[in-house]
């Protein structure tokens, strides 16, 4: 891709990848409406292999929705989202210096004063955030870059996404975990766990777990695999009992050990004499047969994707 020319913008060398994309300076061959001529941005370019996935580039549309919004002086400035047939490409400001993970890394720990500027740089960028209806969702060292001057903006908001409202009974349960005070808090994780249980159950919400059947009764439970769809990597999951997490979490009972998995990525809950996975809203989406779902019935011979690499497709399978 060196050398390589986009839309207004030719390709000088690579700083960075990640699971959808590969990220280039570049600068303007041409003088426009907004920037000079032979002046320094950003590439964001989505990978080869996925610009023919309507997925993944509906995911590169919206963060250039996402961008469009974003006009504050602590966040990378976008500036065009270049989006053809071939590929799809987001342009935005670059910034002089260098990420704080890497500041941390060479320094090992930075001065309480830089330390109380970084947090408060990145706190106004997200106030603003928050404003407009966005959460950032993965803010970390590596996200915020420090210019040569000692500004710091917050860059990457391909995860973020625009707040569902939450019902006040849910806000109340999740404000009391959180509250300052200890005595205002839960008692345990356990009277935490049932106070979710019980708001969970309630008719309009999916439950994650349910009664178990009477003693005698029949057991209808299906015996359902999850097989990995390509047959080399011989990787197989057995869907047991009433609800099954999946996701990078160690706690998850099905354990996928991908970047483009989310921590809790999905639950797979029994429901009748099938299964239902549902995505809890993962950041790189939960898809059955190629459509991405927030909630779907499965039966045997679908394919279930937890994210956008294909190596994490799995064929469900009626034992």
């Amino acid at each position: 891709m060196i050398g390589n020319v986009i839309g207004n913008y030719r390709i000088e060398r690579e700083i960075g990848e990640g699971g959808m994309s590969h990220v280039y300076v570049g600068r303007t061959i041409a003088r426009n409406e907004v920037l000079p001529e032979n002046y320094a941005v950003v590439l964001k370019i989505m990978s080869e292999e996925l610009a023919g996935e309507v997925t993944a580039r509906k995911r590169f549309v919206k963060e250039a929705q996402i961008l469009e919004k974003l006009r504050h002086r602590n966040i990378t400035r976008f500036y065009e989202f270049i989006n053809n047939k071939d590929n799809a490409v987001l342009v935005m400001e670059f910034v002089e210096g260098k990420p704080v993970d890497l500041i941390l890394a060479e320094k090992g720990s930075m001065p309480i004063p830089d330390a109380i500027s970084i947090a408060q740089s990145m706190l106004e960028a997200l106030v603003y955030a928050h404003g407009k209806g966005i959460v950032h969702r993965d803010i970390k060292p590596a996200n915020l870059i420090r210019e040569t001057a000692g500004a710091v903006k917050v860059t990457d908001f391909g995860m973020s996404a625009l707040r569902a409202e939450i019902d006040k009974e849910l806000e109340a349960i999740v404000l009391k975990a959180m509250h300052p005070k200890m005595e205002g808090r839960f008692e345990g994780a356990r009277e935490f766990f049932e106070a979710l249980e019980e708001y969970n159950l309630r008719p309009m919400n999916t439950p994650t777990m349910r009664p178990r059947p009477a003693v005698g009764a029949q057991s209808a439970t299906p015996a359902w695999l999850l097989v990995n769809v390509k047959p080399e990597i011989n990787e197989k999951h057995t869907l047991k009992g009433d609800s099954v997490m999946v996701g990078r979490d160690r706690s998850c009972a099905i354990v996928l050990a991908h970047p483009a998995v989310s921590r809790r990525h999905a639950r797979i809950t029994l429901s009748g004499t099938s299964y239902v996975v549902e995505d809890l809203k993962s950041a790189n989406g939960t898809y059955v047969n190629n459509t991405r779902v927030d909630r779907a019935k499965l039966k045997p011979g679908d394919v279930v994707r937890f994210g956008a690499d294909p190596a994490c497709s799995y064929v469900v399978r009626d034992r």
